[in-house]
């Protein structure tokens, strides 16, 4: 089980390969998705407001990014690898750096 858990949170950001890893890591995928508003489509904006009002998001979309793009700024190779989700945050933040994507850049 605690290898199903660690996967189901390492691959939450990773659609086609949470599905592939079994119900746990699809689940998690696809909740945290619709935490964000993705493939929510069945949450209607008035059940959204009644679950938000329960249970409030606390910033929490301007938060994440905030923090995610700061552990990438402190270490880049491990917090924001290529093609990561900490990558992507970081290059909305700070645009896109060509000698990260190779280092011999556009060549």
């Amino acid at each position: 089980m605690r290898d199903t858990v660690r996967d189901a949170i390492a691959l939450h950001t990773s659609p086609g390969i949470a599905q592939r890893r079994g119900t746990v890591c699809d689940l998690v995928r696809l909740g945290t998705g619709a935490d964000f508003g993705y493939e929510s489509d069945y949450v209607s904006d008035e059940e959204a407001a009644v679950i938000n009002e329960a249970f409030p998001r606390l910033d929490i979309n301007t938060a994440i990014g905030q923090l995610i793009t700061e552990q990438a700024r402190r270490n880049r190779a491990v917090k924001a690898p290529h093609l990561s989700a900490g990558d992507y945050f970081y290059r909305s933040v700070h645009g896109f750096d060509m000698s990260f994507v190779s280092r011999w850049g556009a060549v």
